[in-house]
This record gives structure tokens, C-alpha cells and sequence, in this order.
């Protein structure tokens, strides 16, 4: 008694697994009438979809979470972003060395290598 128990919950539970697992049934589906090629690309978009998702939640996690909690006035339209004086000096010597590695790969030695 207590086996049959334990058999219909295993099998109840795969099942509940396969239906978790998103667009599994009508991939499926697919497959069946056109073939596993198909069906594999799908499974592919389907891990392209997933694999977008967790990559859009370490970009929110890490880039706008943190820009809405910095900057109280995120929301509020300002022509340009209030720059401090070490600001402005970091940034023109970013300029300088990206103007530098501009030029030397323009230079002749640059084709050279």
C-alpha cells in the first residue's frame, strides 16, 4: 500500500517537473510533427530566452539598482550631470590617453605589426 503511495508521488512529481520546465509541452508538439532539428532549434530559443533574463537581472542588480539609489534625482530631467572638480580632471586625462591610443594606431608602426 504504502509503495503505491510512493510510486504515484514520484510519478506525480516528474510530471509536475516536465511542466515547470517552460514551453516543454508544446515543443513537444512540435516535434512530433516536424522532427527533433526543429524542435532542438526551439529548445535553443529557449535557452537563448533564459539565458537573457539572467543576464537582464545582473544589469538591473548591478548597474540600475544602484544608479537609482545614488542619484535621488534619477527621474528628474537635468541637461547635464553635476560634475565635481576631481570628476572633471579624471575625465580630461581619460580624454588625453583615448586621443593618445587614437594616434598611435594611425601611425605607420601601428600597420607595421
Amino acid at each position: 500500500m504504502m509503495t503505491k503511495k510512493l510510486i504515484k508521488f514520484n510519478r506525480d512529481f516528474e510530471n509536475f517537473k516536465t511542466a515547470c520546465i517552460p514551453w516543454e509541452s508544446r515543443i513537444k508538439e512540435v516535434e512530433s510533427h516536424f522532427g527533433s532539428s526543429v524542435a532542438s532549434y526551439f529548445i535553443f530559443l529557449r535557452w537563448m530566452y533564459g539565458l537573457n533574463l539572467v543576464l537582464f537581472g545582473f544589469m538591473f542588480g548591478l548597474v540600475v539598482i544602484p544608479e537609482v539609489r545614488c542619484d535621488a534625482n534619477v527621474f528628474v530631467y537635468t541637461p547635464f550631470r553635476k560634475f565635481t572638480i576631481q570628476k572633471f580632471v579624471v575625465s580630461k586625462m581619460f580624454l588625453c590617453f583615448w586621443k593618445m591610443s587614437i594616434m598611435l594606431t594611425k601611425t605607420a608602426s601601428a600597420y607595421l605589426i
